[in-house]
């Protein structure tokens, strides 16, 4: 070797010492490569030992049988509810809501991405690199462990926590402007504000997420209440009075909008502004300002006028594709600006005020039909809903009637959920029972999870790239496959989560067709575009054990006369598995695992009484449901 410019050799004695020295090093080496290498192939499609996803160990396990371990642990973790001590007082929220005559209605409001968290667990080890040899081993000794967040519907959870318990739920009474005009002259008087009492909410649900994440167990939580004081004080909104005489003296107001298509005026009226102003505070002082719903009174009162964007849609007529909506820009009104504008002139009578209006562009601008592309089919999606009820059957068509024409452009992901809503009586839902705890509630929402199965598995037959998809939570006939009658290729939502989403990398537009049967219910739904050559397929679901219901859970209620009993039927529990192919050529082929967990349902009746009958909290052995490879007996 050389230094500076000298040269230097190695002696036979050092060339000795370095030989037997490295050689011990490089075998050593290479009998952990060889080790390495056959203790990785002997886990092939296996998580390594040693990896665990929260507090599940799920070493060794495949794909499908590390799903059903933590769907298992999951579902136990959240059966009985959350257990909420305030103030003395025990109450339990159910974190299941069973539907009674739609299972599309049941939610959870505490879910975990199993799937994900299983590819993870998967992947640990499996670097592309000499790791993947090394690693595995490594893993053996030092475990590793994925994370298994929950994802809580906290909105939801806060509502239902609120009706437990109402007396630890009274926000505090904000002051308000008592407006009335008496002898001609317009007179304000304000209200008394008072304190109030609500619950820590952060404090709670941290303690929820962190039990959850780290033991898969909700023990008996406890959370403390806090003051609430109004944000104004009376002095303040007071102070205010002279100033709300002054607005209502110069009342009416007058606003304008002008557009291509004409000028529009409004009358903002006494009666009107008497009841929506309010004293608020801004920037920590106290003005007058509006009652938090005046903007959905500013909405409707010019809904004539401003709408939204509205996005082409086409129909399918004997096979070829017919323009039935056109593109058109949306206005929509711009609130803060607005509602600036209208204090600006406060108090000064004949006043105009224009409003803030912000012109919105149609998502999907089509000009000519020819341009899209839309001329093949890509694939079919089929589910049935025969023997459903009536309003079911009723938010089958109207999702259906909602989705169908829908443009997807290229590279668009298409989201489910924000295709169907508003999910509200006026744009076409109808509402179906859920049980709640000892609660019998109406809940808009049924039939949705067969939108959701059909357009699954219309995307799954077309090959696109599948976004986001969770199965429901019971193992319902009307999304069994109808290649083996097997559940496990059902895709449920519910707002604001879980959506299906699939994305249209195809480069051409994407029209989504529906067609609703109602003689022999069956749902069709076609996806249209230009074929680039891709094939997509699913095997037909594999159910690799069954769970059974258990006995019938009776629980008391005060919501049904005295011996009266209404019953949810029972769903059996499942595990099953299929896998999604996207063909584009025969080099290069893509496939995905889907795993579902049905958690298993007993047979729910709740009994009338005239009187709950006091009982202690019980937590029932997730080992005394049993499990069989043989499909139960349906319905």
């Amino acid at each position: 070797m050389e230094v500076g410019n000298r040269n230097w050799r190695l002696g036979n004695g050092a060339r000795k010492i370095l030989f037997y020295g490295v050689l011990p090093g490089v075998m050593i080496v290479s009998l952990t490569v060889s080790i390495g290498a056959t203790y990785a192939q002997s886990y092939n499609n296996k998580i390594f030992p040693g990896v665990s996803i929260g507090p599940i160990d799920v070493g060794g396990l495949t794909h499908e049988k590390a799903a059903a371990k933590l769907a298992t642990a999951t579902n136990a973790a959240i059966k009985d509810g959350l257990t909420v001590t305030i103030d003395g007082l025990t109450q339990t929220i159910p974190l299941l809501n069973e539907g009674v005559s739609d299972p599309d209605t049941s939610v959870e409001l505490v879910n975990w991405k199993i799937d994900a968290a299983v590819e993870t667990a998967l992947a640990v080890g499996r670097q592309n690199s000499l790791a993947s040899i090394v690693v595995p081993l490594v893993v053996r000794v030092n475990h590793r462990t994925v994370g298994l967040a929950p994802n809580i519907d906290q909105d939801r959870l806060l509502s239902e926590l609120a009706q437990a318990f109402p007396q630890a739920h009274q926000p505090a009474v904000e002051p308000a402007f008592l407006i009335k005009k008496i002898n001609g002259a317009w007179q304000a008087l304000v209200s008394v504000g008072s304190s109030g009492t609500i619950v820590d909410h952060e404090e709670l649900l941290a303690k929820m997420e962190q039990s959850l994440r780290t033991e898969l167990f909700l023990p008996v939580l406890s959370a403390k209440t806090n003051e609430q004081q109004p944000r104004v004080s009376q002095e303040a909104a007071e102070g205010l009075v002279d100033e709300v005489v002054t607005i209502m003296q110069a009342a009416p107001y007058t606003l304008t909008y002008a557009d291509e298509y004409g000028e529009y005026e409004w009358s903002l009226d006494e009666e009107m502004l008497a009841s929506a102003l309010a004293p608020i505070l801004e920037n920590n002082a106290a003005v007058v300002g509006f009652v938090s719903t005046f903007s959905d009174t500013m909405r409707t009162l010019t809904s004539d006028v401003l709408t939204p964007a509205q996005d082409a849609k086409l129909v399918i007529e004997n096979g070829k594709v017919k323009e039935f909506q056109t593109s058109k820009a949306g206005a929509e009104l711009n609130m803060d600006e607005t509602l600036a504008a209208i204090t600006a002139v406060w108090g000064q009578a004949d006043q105009t005020i224009e409003l803030a209006v912000t012109t919105t562009a149609p998502s999907v601008d089509v000009g000519d039909v020819n341009d899209l592309g839309i001329n093949e089919i890509l694939g079919v999606g089929t589910s049935n809903f025969s023997g459903s009820p009536t309003n079911r059957i009723k938010n089958i068509k109207n999702g259906a009637r909602l989705l169908n024409g829908t443009l997807i452009k290229p590279g668009e992901t298409f989201s489910l959920l924000n295709t169907l809503k508003p999910f509200t009586t006026d744009n076409g839902y109808l509402p179906e029972l859920v049980i709640k705890g000892d609660k019998i509630q109406p809940e808009l929402g049924g039939g949705l999870c067969q939108i959701g199965t059909t357009i699954f598995r219309a995307a799954m037959n077309s090959g696109m790239p599948i976004v986001e998809r969770r199965s429901h939570s019971l193992a319902v006939s009307y999304y069994f496959d109808p290649e083996n009658g097997n559940p496990g290729t059902d895709a449920t939502i519910y707002e604001p989560s879980p959506d299906f989403k699939f994305l249209n990398d195809t480069g051409y537009y994407i029209l989504i067709a529906t067609d609703v049967n109602t003689i022999n219910g069956q749902l069709t739904f076609t996806l249209w575009g230009t074929s680039d050559g891709r094939q997509g397929s699913y095997s037909a679901p594999v159910v690799s054990s069954w769970i059974s219901p258990g006995e019938t859970r009776n629980i008391e209620t005060l919501d049904l006369e005295p011996g009266k009993i209404q019953c949810q039927h029972a769903y059996p529990g499942a595990n099953a598995s299929f896998t999604y192919t996207i063909k584009r050529s025969e080099d290069e082929i893509e496939e995905q695992i889907f795993t579902s967990s049905y958690r298993a349902l007993p047979e729910i009746c709740l009994v009338g009484v005239a009187e709950l009958t006091p009982t202690e909290p019980t937590v029932e052995d997730p080992s005394s449901s049993e499990t069989t490879n043989d499909p139960p007996l349906m319905e």
